[in-house]
């Protein structure tokens, strides 16, 4: 979910992202922790080109 409505000033803290992990079967979490990980790094890769 958006990250900045859980900042004091949500206006000076744009592109934050809020995850919630608490309560999710661990073969779960891994494969998301996966599947976020490969859109950071093309997300990265796109920058540095």
């Amino acid at each position: 979910m958006p990250g900045e409505p859980f900042f004091p000033e949500p206006d000076n803290n744009p592109g934050h992202l809020r995850l919630n992990f608490s309560d999710i079967d661990p073969p779960r979490l891994d494969e998301g922790l996966k599947r976020l990980a490969g859109v950071v790094r093309q997300a990265q890769a796109a920058q540095a080109a």
